[in-house]
């Protein structure tokens, strides 16, 4: 019976024996949507979560949508502010979100993201510039996918605040067109919500209400009951995320990644150390693994054809374009 299986899938097969493991929560960084409508305290509550989850203000970043809005609340701490004007397109976003990686910030809150979805310059609007026939999803798509895998493979606890807009149903009845009011939606793609760790949603008594469809924490009911959000919800969160496993494994392959990407894919391990040590001047270390990956990222690609052999890691380092930035600073990331 065994002579009958395909070679290749007995292999497939051992692979997946040798990955067999017991289940264990990982220690991994939280991705978190507050949604509301206008003056329903996103902004605020957002920076309090934050505060919360990281070591102190300085730690913290707000990528800044809302003409300035972060800086309202400057009170509170010497947070760091990156500011986004149109066009909001996904580059911009990213761009951002590697300056904060590359500062060592520990949480980014990207106040919002529903203007890369449906502001000046956003994916919808791109959508419609090049034709805005289905079809030309297929080119939109992999643009707001290459955004949302920025946010989720981030190293740093990222809080997304989304607005929300009135969502009306229109039909036909009798002969005659009826609009109904259908409760609030999200400014953003249809199944943001399913991407992050929790998705809370703000009502316009600046309360909050957890949204059903998403809580991975357990640590909030679902019955209903609202609570504020404060510094002592981000405390809880950072516990929670603290009392996982660190994952090592996922770090190192999101390394090889950026090596790949880079063009300078290590054929063994003592290749990964040299280009390592050559890109980061750091050495490939469970202890470094985090620092690796915000330097690996804030390179950008310089070669065309993957380079095997390490003693032409010095050509590669001198024709990458980006240079590490050291020092954490506000910064304008305009068009």
């Amino acid at each position: 019976m065994l002579d009958s299986i395909p070679t290749h899938l007995f292999t497939d097969i051992k692979k997946l024996m040798i990955q067999l493991r017991q289940a264990q929560r990982v220690k991994v960084p939280l991705k978190i949507s507050i949604s509301g409508t206008s003056g329903s305290g996103k902004s605020y509550s957002a920076l309090l979560m934050a505060r919360g989850m990281a070591s102190s203000w300085d730690k913290v970043c707000v990528i800044d949508t809302e003409n300035g809005s972060a800086d309202l609340y400057s009170h509170l701490g010497n947070y760091n502010v990156i500011s986004l004007d149109a066009p909001f397109t996904p580059d911009k976003y990213i761009e951002a979100i590697r300056a904060a990686e590359e500062a060592k910030m520990e949480v980014i809150v990207i106040d919002s993201v529903t203007h890369v979805w449906s502001g000046k310059g956003g994916l919808l609007e791109y959508q419609s510039s090049i034709g805005g026939r289905y079809q030309d999803w297929a080119k939109t798509t992999p643009l707001y996918q290459k955004w949302l895998g920025a946010i989720l493979q981030s190293p740093c606890d990222i809080i997304a605040t989304i607005r929300k807009k009135t969502h009306y149903d229109i039909s036909t009845e009798n002969g005659k067109m009826k609009v109904e009011k259908k409760g609030m939606d999200d400014q953003i793609r249809d199944g943001f919500e399913y991407e992050v760790t929790i998705a809370l949603t703000l009502n316009q008594n600046n309360m909050t209400e957890l949204a059903l469809v998403k809580d991975r924490t357990g640590l909030f009911k679902k019955d209903g009951q609202d609570f504020v959000i404060t510094q002592a919800t981000g405390e809880m969160l950072k516990n929670w995320k603290d009392g996982g496993v660190i994952d090592h494994t996922r770090v190192k392959e999101q390394i090889f990644a950026e090596m790949e990407r880079l063009g300078a894919t290590p054929t063994s391990k003592e290749a990964a150390m040299t280009i390592t040590k050559a890109f980061t001047g750091l050495t490939l270390t469970e202890k470094n693994y985090d620092d690796i990956l915000a330097k690996l990222r804030t390179l950008k690609t310089a070669i065309k054809q993957p380079i095997n052999d390490t003693e032409k890691v010095d050509a590669i380092k001198a024709k990458l374009a980006a240079k590490v930035r050291t020092k954490a600073q506000p910064v304008s990331v305009n068009a």
